[in-house]
């Protein structure tokens, strides 16, 4: 299991105060990429090839005009620690779940579930799928492989949350529905559990709240991810990681259903 998120000391109880986002006419996941190279390339390898990003969300690329049509967005941690081309980790969500060779639970799990598989695989996806932090996990100091699991530590986490709070921010923009969103393990829960609401505003107050003045950061990088803002509403939803459903039921289900 990942480790549990080590904020609660630190966060403060759920202020009146309203959280503000982006709105753009499409996400432009190559801006997108490249600030997340900047603020937090040193603590995460580059895939094989030299890119640094989301293999999900690159995935999902070709739909890209449409994803604002989703009812939902499922967010892991991170992709992994297996040193690979972003290619081939595209390949492998395209054929999630082989006959043969090694299992790999995450992606099997989702697929083999009639309800999630319709939702992310199928001819009219709804819901969206990505990880908070983007590249792959480093090697350790002694040169070692880096854990597939574990929580990747509060100073990154920091960095890396503008850039997802941007993609639901801008997901959500002229919508005219709430936007579901599952924070699937417990790398983004507080230790407080009243700071982990149901209401999507309410924790990414808190979680903004949390990551102010993230060392390393400009005042002025920060404004480029802030400019332009607008309401983001929703609804939050935590469960275990994907990898765990045969052994944790929850949301193995499906997607939580729109009200």
């Amino acid at each position: 299991m990942v480790a549990t998120l080590r904020k609660g000391p630190s966060a403060q109880p759920l202020r009146a105060v309203a959280v503000m986002y982006v709105t753009m006419r499409t996400i432009d996941l190559d801006e997108l990429e490249r600030a997340a190279a900047s603020r937090y390339g040193h603590a995460m390898n580059r895939f094989d090839g030299g890119e640094f990003a989301c293999p999900w969300l690159r995935w999902q690329r070709h739909d890209i005009e449409n994803w604002r049509e989703r009812e939902g967005v499922l967010i892991m941690q991170d992709w992994g620690n297996v040193g690979e081309t972003l290619d081939e980790a595209i390949a492998h969500l395209k054929c999630p779940c082989p006959g043969s060779g090694a299992r790999e639970f995450t992606t099997c799990n989702l697929f083999e579930n009639d309800a999630w598989r319709q939702a992310i695989w199928g001819p009219k996806p709804t819901w969206l799928v990505m990880n908070a932090v983007w590249g792959l996990r480093k090697p350790k100091p002694n040169g070692d492989k880096a854990s597939k699991t574990g929580y990747l530590g509060d100073a990154l986490h920091k960095l890396a949350f503008p850039i997802w709070r941007k993609v639901l921010a801008q997901l959500s923009a002229d919508r005219n529905r709430e936007l579901h969103v599952v924070f699937a393990g417990s790398w983004a829960r507080f230790d407080n559990p009243e700071l982990n609401c149901s209401c999507l505003v309410g924790f990414l107050t808190n979680w903004s709240e949390w990551a102010v003045g993230a060392v390393g950061v400009t005042p002025q990088a920060e404004n480029r991810l802030d400019e332009g803002l607008v309401e983001i509403g929703g609804s939050a939803y935590y469960c275990p990681h994907p990898s765990v459903w045969r052994k944790v039921r929850d949301l193995s289900a499906g997607p939580p259903l729109a009200a």
